[in-house]
């Protein structure tokens, strides 16, 4: 059928329908009332992960520790052009931080190792495979 067939003086069947949709509003999700189903929902689409911790490295092992000079020479070569990273923080936040508040950062990564935690997000990569 033709798209000149939908349409009226008002505009097309289609958009009619779109907003048809939306008054409508969505459908409520079947058995929401049920004891502990929302919990249960919550619980599936965000299950609690346990923190594993690392043993601590001692100090004996040469941690050599990041210095501020080091943190704000890394933070001059991050590129500010590029869209955010997962953890959702523009590189531009993080290059004014090193500048300004290098020893925040450096007291930051130094704590990693020492304490043996690592953020969640740190941990998270993207695996491209690229041919030889």
């Amino acid at each position: 059928m033709e798209e000149s067939m939908y349409t009226s003086g008002n505009g097309s069947l289609r958009s009619t329908l779109q907003v048809t949709k939306k008054l409508m509003g969505r459908k409520p999700i079947p058995g929401l009332h049920f004891p502990g189903r929302l919990i249960s929902i919550v619980n599936t689409l965000f299950p609690q992960v346990p923190t594993i911790m690392c043993p601590k490295m001692s100090t004996e092992l040469g941690f050599l520790e990041i210095m501020s000079q080091e943190v704000i020479e890394a933070g001059r070569k991050i590129p500010t052009e590029k869209a955010p990273r997962p953890d959702g923080i523009p590189d531009l936040v993080i290059k004014q931080i090193s500048i300004v508040e290098p020893e925040m950062l450096g007291d930051l990564f130094n704590a990693c190792p020492r304490d043996g935690m690592f953020s969640k997000v740190w941990k998270t990569a993207k695996l491209v495979l690229l041919r030889k």
